[in-house]
């Protein structure tokens, strides 16, 4: 038997060191300390923090704000401590921030400002009750809000439209999607330039799968961006103080519009696009950990492997915020992917494992640990890992994880199970990759020719369809090789012996197997032209022209058989196939000679 060549189808805040001074109860960090500018006046590192906070230089806002508390710890300094958290809660250290506004709160509970920002601290750190509770007790005093003392006072700009977009993030990471809707609505009765509002209505939607109606949102969310003065008719219960007040917060949330926009654009394929709002997303926000991962995935269908591993680092360092992917264990699945396609299997599959120890029922973690293990040669524990992915898999039938499970069987030479596989995948097949869909169909027809329980001619001709389907989405070496050992067989199959051609019926089965050789030699001569000279090619060529019978096409057949020969002179079939053809011609010769001397 004539070695088969297939392919497999593959997926394919920082914190800081305290210093021992402490003051309430809250540490102080201590690059606060310059040893570059030890200026000791108080009301010079106070208005260099508001100063700094303005311009968005949160690092250095949060060493002036704590160098200025430092000075004078005993202070009314409500503000320096909001200030403080807001440097924290911009560079995503969320529990310091939390810390700071709580510190706040301890000397003025119902301070409007502290309570909306630790909504938001809590928010990042996924406590979502906690959250809710403040962002509620912000909302009880939503009447006459610009006209809030402690709104007027503080360094910065909360509009009511902020907390309701904050109250209905907490909704939508709850997964109640009605009731963060709602609030994303309130966010914009009073501001309908807020485009964060819309951005989250845009992300519900793409939670939601409603991918054509969340990109018309994120269309909107980016043009208010842009365009935050928009000259749209006001609702009744907007009012020009509150449209003249519109939320443009230039930090690290105008991120979120581009990353809900490029989500949803990955959604709709439109993945050159998609990768240039991750882009954006992260200039805004470099510890984007979120959009990074999924730049990352978009880079990986690219094959720009290097590029998608770089990003899944960044990731893994980044602020860790995950809300619509599977987390942390989503960002090692990416970098398993990425190391496969830079060949490096040992170490996909120790992030495939990764993924798995965080999420057990990961079914692609899975997939990807199974096709690492084939990589490496372990068929039997690559077997029981693409089990664990078909098995776990949400949705009806896990296309590529069934493909591969049919390519690792194969490999066990369970052939007949391997067909099953690839019956199953072909069941959700447009959800493979489409220039995988050749390897596919070619490792489909290979497990066919290799059939115990399909009889001759039938499983031929199931190898030749789906060999011929490959050779539809992407003609290849493999597939046209393949294709003239279906076509060499077939021929074989039905080629009669010569002292039964006299038969009419006969010589029409003659007919056909000279067409199968004819078309066998075609496609050997099609695989010779991508891959000149392969002993393998030019070995079957001569098989096919050695049983065609004729002495001419046996001549022909030594000749090709020479040529295997001196490319690869070691090679067992083709000199155990040479001899029987010189044995062949011998006879025919005799024969011959027998048939003139008569």
């Amino acid at each position: 038997m004539m070695k088969k060549i297939v392919r497999l189808l593959i997926v394919t805040s920082s914190t800081f060191t305290f210093l021992t001074n402490m003051i309430g109860g809250v540490s102080l960090a201590e690059e606060t300390k310059s040893t570059e500018f030890n200026f000791k006046k108080y009301e010079f590192w106070v208005e260099k923090c508001r100063l700094l906070k303005e311009d968005k230089q949160y690092s250095q806002a949060l060493n002036a704000c704590e160098q200025a508390i430092s000075l004078k710890p005993k202070k009314d300094n409500i503000q320096l401590w909001l200030a403080r958290g807001d440097a924290l809660l911009q560079l995503g250290q969320y529990r310091e921030a939390a810390i700071s506004y709580d510190w706040v709160l301890q000397e003025d509970k119902k301070n409007v400002p502290a309570l909306v920002q630790k909504c938001s601290a809590l928010l990042g750190l996924s406590n979502y009750e906690g959250a809710l509770e403040s962002c509620n007790l912000a909302l009880e005093r939503s009447e006459n809000w610009e006209n809030i003392k402690q709104i007027k006072n503080y360094w910065g700009n909360i509009p009511l439209a902020k907390v309701l977009y904050i109250k209905g993030s907490v909704f939508r990471r709850k997964e109640e999607y009605e009731q963060a809707t709602k609030y994303f609505d309130n966010a914009l009765k009073q501001d309908n330039n807020f485009a964060l509002a819309y951005a989250g209505k845009c992300g519900v939607l793409a939670d939601q799968k409603e991918y054509v109606e969340a990109k018309e949102t994120c269309e909107k969310a980016i043009e208010r961006f842009n365009n935050p003065h928009s000259t749209e008719e006001l609702t009744d219960e907007q009012t020009d103080e509150s449209t003249k007040n519109s939320v443009n917060i230039a930090d690290a949330s105008d991120a979120i519009i581009w990353y809900e926009t490029g989500r949803v654009k990955q959604k709709l394929n439109e993945q050159a696009e998609a990768l240039n709002n991750f882009n954006l997303a992260i200039q805004v926000n470099p510890r984007y950990s979120q959009a990074l991962a999924r730049k990352s995935e978009i880079l990986n269908k690219m094959e720009r492997y290097q590029e998608a591993l770089d990003n899944c680092e960044s990731a893994l360092k980044g602020d860790k915020q995950w809300s619509d992917t599977k987390g942390l264990a989503y960002i090692w699945y990416q970098r398993s992917a990425a190391l496969l396609g830079l060949q490096k299997y040992e170490e996909a599959l120790a992030s495939s494992e990764n993924a798995i120890a965080i999420d057990h029922k990961y079914a692609e973690a899975w997939n990807n640990k199974a096709v690492s293990l084939w990589k490496l040669g372990q068929y039997e524990a690559a077997e029981k890992a693409i089990k664990e992915a078909v098995l776990n898999y949400s949705g009806s039938y896990y296309a590529q994880g069934y493909a591969n499970r049919g390519r690792i069987l194969s490999s066990l030479n369970k052939h007949d199970e391997a067909i099953l596989a690839y019956g199953y995948a072909s069941q959700n097949i447009e959800n493979l990759d489409k220039k995988s869909l050749h390897v596919f169909w070619l490792n489909k027809g290979v497990a066919e020719m290799q059939s115990k329980d399909m009889k001759e001619p039938q499983k031929y001709q199931n190898a030749l369809f789906s060999i011929g389907k490959s050779i539809t989405f992407q003609p290849s070496f493999a597939a046209y090789y393949n294709k003239g050992i279906i076509l060499s067989r077939l021929g074989d199959n039905i080629m009669p012996k010569v002292s039964e051609l006299e038969d009419i019926r006969n010589q029409k089965q003659y007919q056909k197997a000279i067409a199968n050789y004819q078309n066998a030699i075609e496609s050997f001569d099609k695989a010779n032209e991508l891959l000149p000279g392969n002993y393998l090619v030019l070995t079957g060529k001569a098989i096919v022209l050695m049983n065609w019978g004729t002495l001419d096409k046996q001549k022909e057949a030594l000749k090709e058989f020479d040529k295997a020969l001196r490319v690869n002179p070691s090679y067992s079939l083709a000199i155990k196939k040479r001899k029987e053809l010189i044995k062949q011609m011998t006879n025919s010769l005799r024969l011959n000679d027998a048939i003139k001397n008569q």
